[in-house]
């Protein structure tokens, strides 16, 4: 699974050129927006789904932080914990 926001990082950050493709700003885009996929928990349950899915830990939060202020809103941490716990995933954050 991918994460589920894609966000900002030091001014150092070896991420930060990664943000220009996607149409974004090195410099200001790279510190003010977050990228959202609102629709995570969805994909996440596909892919547990699928009968090739080997159940395996699952990292929610290798580069990114997955509770970004907008969690509070939005939910899709919690949402996608929900789908690792429905399919007795393991999940480490």
């Amino acid at each position: 699974m991918k994460r589920p926001f894609r966000i900002a990082a030091s001014h150092n950050c070896y991420a930060r050129p990664t943000h220009e493709y996607l149409g974004f700003s090195a410099g200001l885009d790279f510190e003010t927006r977050i990228l959202v996929k609102e629709n995570a928990p969805e994909l996440l349950r596909e892919t547990l789904r699928k009968k090739s899915w080997q159940p395996q830990v699952v990292a929610l939060s290798g580069n990114t932080d997955c509770y970004q202020p907008v969690e509070r809103r939005l939910e899709i941490t919690r949402r996608c914990l929900e789908v690792f716990l429905e399919f007795r995933n393991p999940v480490t954050i």
